[in-house]
């Protein structure tokens, strides 16, 4: 994934190809969300909370029957969200849910972690995906 959303891969048949390794459809349009501590400091350590976070995001995503693709990033966690339905509203209020859900949910970190959320664009091309 990291290979992925920072354009190390160029090809788009190379990321469906390797997608395909770890079960990830990428034919369809995925979005890249972003969740990060809100903690000033950048040199911010508890590892387990993020670590946390990231559970909560991939319970979620299997919960709406989505294939978790996530990680962790410093006090970051990004995951890709597939967008396949036709209808690019009903795309964006599930992914508004999705998000909602996560943001909604502090007292499963036990209020220790602040968290903001960053949501990027659809794109059709996983090879665009990094920008």
């Amino acid at each position: 994934m990291f290979d992925l959303l920072y354009g190390n891969i160029k090809q788009k048949e190379d990321i469906i190809e390797y997608g395909e390794i770890w079960g990830w459809d990428l034919h369809v349009p995925h979005t890249v969300i972003v969740f990060s501590s809100k903690e000033e400091d950048h040199f911010f350590t508890n590892k387990q909370m993020i670590n946390t976070l990231l559970q909560i995001v991939e319970k979620e995503l299997i919960m709406q029957n989505v294939k978790p693709i996530a990680m962790v990033k410093h006090q970051q966690v990004i995951t890709m969200f597939p967008q396949a339905d036709t209808n690019h509203e009903v795309d964006r209020a599930k992914l508004q849910a999705f998000t909602e859900t996560i943001l909604k949910n502090p007292a499963k970190l036990a209020g220790e972690l602040e968290i903001a959320c960053g949501i990027g664009k659809r794109y059709t091309n996983p090879a665009e995906l990094f920008r």
